[in-house]
C-alpha cells in the first residue's frame, strides 16, 4: 500500500507564482504557485499540478488534498468534448438524463483565448493553439476544494503554446 503523501499549505489563488513549467512534448508553458508540484504524465498527455507530491489513490490522499490537470489527450480535448459540456451533459460526469448547469466565461491568457465552462463546483476549460492543437484543463479531485478553481484559473491566465 502506498505511503500517504503529505500535503503543504494550499497558496492563495492571488499569490505568487514562482514556477514555471516547460511541458515541451505537448507544447505548453505555465506558472503554477509555490508550494505546488507539477508532473507531467506522458502516456495520458496530461500534466497534473497538486498540492502534495507522491502518487496515491483516493483512500490515502490528505484531507486538504488538491489538484488540477492540464491535458492534450484527443480524447479529452476534442471540440465534441467542448460541445458536451458546454451543452449540460460533460463527458467527464455522469448525469441523471437532464442537461446540469453550466456557465460559461473566458481567460485570455497572451493571444490564447480559453472557454471555461463551471458546473456543479468544478471547472472546464478548452482551447486551441494557432496551430491547430487542442488542450483542455480541469480540476480532477472529487469534490473540489476551495482553493482550486481559483488556482486552476490563475495557472491558466499564464499559459503559452508552443505546438
Amino acid at each position: 500500500m502506498p505511503t500517504p503523501a503529505s500535503a503543504v499549505p494550499t497558496p492563495s489563488a492571488t499569490g505568487s507564482h514562482a514556477n514555471t513549467y516547460d511541458a515541451t512534448d505537448i507544447g505548453l508553458t505555465f506558472t503554477y504557485p509555490n508550494g505546488w508540484f507539477a508532473s507531467e504524465d506522458s502516456a495520458s498527455q496530461r500534466i497534473n499540478i497538486a498540492n502534495a507530491q507522491g502518487a496515491f489513490n483516493l483512500e490515502n490522499r490528505p484531507s486538504s488534498y488538491e489538484l488540477v490537470w492540464l491535458s492534450a489527450a484527443p480524447y479529452e480535448t476534442s471540440v465534441e468534448a467542448e460541445a458536451h459540456t458546454k451543452a449540460g451533459a460533460p463527458d467527464c460526469c455522469t448525469t441523471s438524463g437532464s442537461p446540469i448547469e453550466v456557465t460559461s466565461g473566458t481567460i485570455v491568457a497572451r493571444s490564447l483565448v480559453i472557454n471555461t465552462y463551471k458546473f456543479q463546483g468544478t471547472i472546464q476549460a478548452y482551447w486551441s493553439s494557432t496551430y491547430g492543437k487542442r488542450y483542455s484543463a480541469s480540476i480532477m479531485s472529487p469534490g473540489p476544494q476551495k482553493d482550486e478553481i481559483a488556482i486552476l484559473k490563475s495557472i491558466l491566465a499564464t499559459i503559452s503554446v508552443s505546438q
